[in-house]
């Protein structure tokens, strides 16, 4: 999950005087994997999340959490918290090759494809996608999505040009400009 639905789920369960039960939920998982740690916010969630978290390490159970940035660099984090964050191993994931963004462009559009009728994606929309949005994951999977979106609205094809306009779209917002 990532770390605004923490903060959201134990915000929840504090409003309906169940605290309790979102704690032992979390605490008899295996795995815990978070995403976006860089956004947990407020010394209360923190020291809840810190909880959750030694109690699962001391429970032999894993967890991982991604950020956009080292433990010692998240600001928002108490020391405490990325003391304890960068006593785990800490490894930077680097960007995706050309192979990895192509499969998964096929796989989110494989996605898209049957839960769209008469959506079809070619492989020369993916190949053009994944040789042209770099950046990330998400930008990877918004341009699925924009791609799915737009279908229904003109009911033709998706074209090379059409992926363009996503990628035009996505460098325009990745520069903070409007679309």
């Amino acid at each position: 999950l990532t770390a605004e639905r923490f903060m959201s789920g134990f915000v929840q369960a504090l409003r309906a005087r169940d605290a309790l039960a979102f704690k032992e939920k979390l605490r008899k998982i295996d795995i815990l994997l978070i995403d976006d740690m860089e956004f947990l916010q407020g010394p209360t969630i923190q020291q809840e999340f810190c909880h959750t978290l030694n109690s699962l390490i001391d429970g032999g159970r894993q967890v991982v959490v991604a950020a956009d940035r080292a433990p010692t660099q998240l600001d928002k984090l108490d020391m405490r918290m990325r003391s304890r964050l960068g006593g785990g191993l800490v490894a930077e994931i680097g960007t995706m090759d050309y192979e990895l963004r192509h499969k998964i462009l096929e796989k989110r559009a494989a996605e898209a494809c049957s839960d769209t009728r008469g959506l079809d994606i070619s492989d020369s929309v993916l190949a053009f996608l994944a040789e042209r949005l770099t950046e990330s994951g998400r930008g990877l999977e918004r341009a699925v999505h924009r791609l799915r979106a737009s279908y229904p609205r003109t009911d033709e094809p998706v074209t090379l040009e059409t992926a363009e306009q996503i990628v035009r779209a996505s460098m325009r917002a990745a520069a903070g400009l409007p679309p």
